[in-house]
């Protein structure tokens, strides 16, 4: 199951991402959301197994798996997203699928760019990086 939420990327983006994962190996963490802490034991698991077989497959080391329970997508007051944010070193950001990070694509495409991040979407299959032309 956790296998079959990777293979669907296209050679494209594996190829971007390898390309990423080359220039920033020192700088990919994961980050890990539940909006309910009833079902967030399960939840969380399953996100981090997702996180780690990606990595496997990619033979990529994640420096951290950041987790918040009980935060809504809608904002950015989480406090793991400050962290991640106030870090320099932390460059590739690594959920399950973009909707963890944030429900409001806009808002998450100008995270990336005032910020300076890459947020890869595993499930989602697409990347969101600031200056997509420098990889292509």
């Amino acid at each position: 199951m956790i296998k079959e939420n990777i293979n669907h990327i296209s050679d494209i983006n594996r190829e971007l991402m390898k390309q990423i994962f080359k220039e920033y190996k020192e700088g990919i963490v994961g980050y890990v959301r539940t909006a309910h802490i009833d079902d967030h034991i399960m939840n969380i698991k399953r996100q981090k197994d997702i996180i780690l077989c990606f990595c496997k497959e990619y033979n990529i080391k994640c420096k951290k798996i950041y987790i918040e329970e009980g935060f809504s997508g809608i904002n950015y007051e989480r406090p793991n997203i400050k962290n991640i944010t106030k870090s320099n070193k932390e460059k590739v950001i690594l959920t399950t699928e973009f909707s963890r990070f944030s429900r409001d694509m806009i808002a998450l495409d100008r995270y990336v760019d005032e910020n300076d991040k890459i947020i890869i979407g595993i499930t989602d299959g697409v990347i969101i990086r600031k200056n997509t032309q420098d990889w292509l």
